[in-house]
């Protein structure tokens, strides 16, 4: 059976009770009006991300007559007592698009918990039962999304202040933090949304199907020569450890330098005993290489505790190779060697990195980040108290207000009427409830209306939204 009946099916991709649920509303239903929201946080400021994807490729899983055949023998199967919706599928099949206007926020843009970041209506009568249909998939686009690009702007915020304050070069920070997450996503789609969240703040990332993401969602043409992502030639220790083990450990680093004579390159040094290998390899047998070669040489360390180990690397390859003092007084290491800590690698460890190389007085662009599973994994939905409500529903021409408030839990009361996000007099948005045509002061944009988009934002875009919200200037 052809594999897009069961992974590319539009009609399969939701909540099993959402295939009864067209049935559900009352009489005389046209319309409906649902919001996408974060209820709660701990987060100050959350950033928009992610449903530009997912948008996409609900446009390019259009139905098809196939899939709604295959589709009602499964729900036979499946909810036996629910009567397929067949007609429905099957005029929109015939009409030949999605026939919804979504309203967001700018991707890339900040907004606070409790605010609306897209509105989605739909645009004909018939399917008034689509907006709640489809909001499975454009939650789960949404709440990962934010989340992975939340984290991101942190990253990038704290990565921003330890270069001020330790006077290093800010245009650095762009490729101080580096995506090792695609072994320690759940799956290649959590990747992809998350990897290419990260790459909304950074620019180095060994997450090649995250690349492949924003390459196809987020660049104009899929244009390799925007290349929104860049990694550099790195070992493993399954590439040291094969030369003769303990022994033959110096060979490997031997063999890097002579496979890529130019560029930068990093070598994962802790195999056996990390601290004889910089002294001895790094420091000595390797160091006239290293001092003459054209490009930038990177000490990977994989163990202990970060911040011990970096501690005693950073004062060893200060004294092998040698160092300058800032304008600030910290000590920045010879250009040909740099470090990168890949391991254990949290906000908080970053923090903790951060006040000693404060105490040891280092420059912070001394040494880059790898995270991996704290980028892509580390969420879920209920972080932020991500929801998509109805909030409003068009009854034979008339519109009413939609809501609920749970009395054992206030904080999931929704919002009434059709719901948009303005810029108030501070410039900060916030939400508006709204009645005839959106406001004109909104902060929404239309992105999207009957398969078309009327918005295309690019990486390039994002990321100079990212850096205007944390101080960063061209």
């Amino acid at each position: 059976m052809r594999l897009y009946l069961f992974q590319d099916n539009a009609i399969l991709n939701t909540d099993s009770y959402k295939m009864s649920q067209y049935l559900q509303y009352p009489p005389g239903t046209q319309f409906v009006s649902s919001y996408i929201e974060a209820r709660k946080s701990e987060e100050v400021e959350l950033m928009f991300f992610g449903l530009q994807r997912e948008l996409k490729r609900l446009n390019d899983q259009f139905i098809t007559q196939e899939q709604i055949d295959f589709s009602e023998k499964f729900l036979a199967h499946h909810v036996p007592n629910c009567p397929f919706n067949r007609q429905g599928w099957e005029d929109l099949l015939e009409l030949g698009y999605w026939p919804l206007e979504v309203r967001a926020l700018p991707e890339g843009c900040t907004v606070k918990p409790g605010v609306p970041m897209v509105e989605i209506i739909n645009t004909d009568h018939r399917f008034f039962w689509l907006v709640s249909y489809l909001e499975t998939r454009l939650l789960r686009a949404a709440w990962l999304g934010v989340s992975a690009a939340t984290r991101t702007r942190r990253f990038k915020k704290l990565l921003l202040e330890m270069a001020i304050n330790t006077g290093s070069p800010v245009e650095g920070i762009d490729f101080q933090f580096v995506g090792f997450g695609s072994r320690g996503g759940s799956c290649e789609e959590a990747v992809r949304v998350a990897g290419g969240a990260l790459l909304t703040g950074f620019k180095s990332t060994d997450d090649q199907v995250a690349i492949l993401d924003i390459l196809q969602y987020y660049t104009e043409d899929q244009d390799l020569s925007r290349m929104p992502g860049f990694a550099i030639p790195a070992s493993e220790h399954s590439t040291v450890t094969p030369w003769w083990n303990r022994s033959g450990e110096h060979r490997s680093l031997g063999n890097m330098f002579a496979q890529f004579p130019t560029g930068p390159l990093a070598w994962v040094s802790d195999s056996f005993d990390v601290v004889k290998c910089v002294e001895e390899y790094w420091g000595e047998l390797y160091k006239d290489i290293i001092l003459s070669r054209d490009g930038v040489a990177i000490i990977r360390p994989d163990s202990g505790d970060p911040v011990a180990v970096l501690r005693k690397l950073l004062r060893i390859v200060g004294e092998k190779f040698g160092y300058t003092t800032n304008a600030k007084g910290f000590k920045v290491l010879n250009e040909k060697v740099r470090l990168i800590q890949g391991d254990s690698i949290t906000e908080v460890m970053i923090r903790k990195i951060y006040a000693m190389l404060l105490e040891e007085k280092w420059a912070s662009e001394n040494i880059s980040y790898g995270c991996g599973g704290h980028i892509i994994q580390a969420y879920n939905r209920d972080d932020h108290g991500f929801a998509m409500k109805c909030s409003a529903i068009c009854i034979h021409g008339i519109w009413f207000d939609v809501f609920k408030e749970p009395i054992t839990a206030p904080f999931k009361k929704s919002k009434k009427g059709r719901q948009s996000a303005v810029y108030d007099k501070d410039g900060d948005i916030v939400a508006l409830s709204y009645e005839g045509k959106p406001p004109e002061n909104s902060a929404m944009q239309l992105v999207y209306q009957d398969g078309k988009f009327l918005v295309d934002h690019t990486i390039e875009e994002i990321r100079e939204r990212v850096n205007h919200s944390i101080g960063i200037t061209a």
